[in-house]
Formats: C-alpha cells, structure tokens, sequence
C-alpha cells in the first residue's frame, strides 16, 4: 500500500498528474479497471495460476474504497463528515447483505449452463464503475450557502453567553 502510494506521489511530483487530487481520481479509476480486470480473468480462468493471478489482480483493486473515501471527505465541510462516513458505511453493510445474496442467486441458476455466470455479472458491475468514474470532477467542493457551513437555525447555531 505505501509502495503504490509513493509511487502515486512521485507520478505527482513528475507532473504526470496535474495535482494530488487528479492522483487520487486516476487512482480510484485505475482500482476499478483492475478490479473489472481480475474478475474478468476469473471468467477466463482454466488453470489453478490463472486463478491465482486474478486474485491478485482483484486484491490490487481494494485500494479504491479508502481512496474514495478519502477523496469523498475532502469535498464536505468538516461538520458533514461523520455523516458522509456513516452513510457509506450504512451502505457497505447493506451491500455486505445484499451482494452474496444477489450473487449466490445467479451463481445457483447459471451453475448447470455456465458456472462463470457470476464473474460476468461482477466484471460488468465493476465496468460500468469504470465508466462512472470517468465522470468524476475534481475542485468540486459542498458549499451549502450558510457562513458557517453547519446545520441548524441561526439561534441553535448561536453562542450559548449570549446576553438577551
């Protein structure tokens, strides 16, 4: 993880990414085209090594999610943060629940006919991710309108010495 990282730092200070922040959206499309690619090669597995190396190729794909999620809270306002992260934690959990659910569903009607079925489904999951991420925008930032950027009414969001 820090040797990717690094890596990633040292391809910003080249200039081969305009800043940090288009260093880490090149980094979240790059996990989600190698996750896309490791389940693929899963479909296209014959061997036990070919296997192998798309569990590789899939395992390099998990540093999307933190970086995403790094990403995703340096777009808020600090007081939104604890809700961003217990929404995409709420979301996580639920796709914890759903995906096996949903997976082992087509993986028990496509096993007779074509056992890979489920590394398809998953293959395009994770393209069309892909191409989502293509429209990620860096330098947009949450901007609510209010000087204080919090929540609440002018009198919750006063000091609690004031003299009336």
């Amino acid at each position: 993880m820090r040797l990717i990282l690094s890596m990633v730092d040292l391809m910003s200070h080249l200039h081969l990414f305009g800043s940090w922040s288009d260093a880490k959206h090149s980094l979240i499309r790059f996990s989600i085209a190698v996750e896309t690619a490791g389940y693929l090669c899963y479909a296209l597995a014959r061997s036990g090594g070919q296997f192998t190396t798309a569990g590789v190729l899939t395992a390099l794909g998990g540093i999307g999610s933190p970086t995403l999620q790094s990403s995703l809270t340096k777009h808020i306002p600090t007081d939104k943060t604890g809700k961003l992260l217990g929404a995409t934690a709420l979301l996580h959990s639920l796709a914890r629940v759903v995906a096996p659910a949903a997976f082992n569903l087509i993986y028990a009607s496509t096993v007779a006919t074509y056992p890979q079925t489920v590394f398809v489904c998953l293959a395009s999951t994770f393209g069309i991710a892909a191409v989502c991420s293509l429209f990620l925008t860096p330098g947009v930032f949450w901007n609510d309108g209010s000087e204080g950027g919090g929540e609440g009414t002018q009198e919750e969001q006063a000091p609690l010495s004031s003299s009336e």
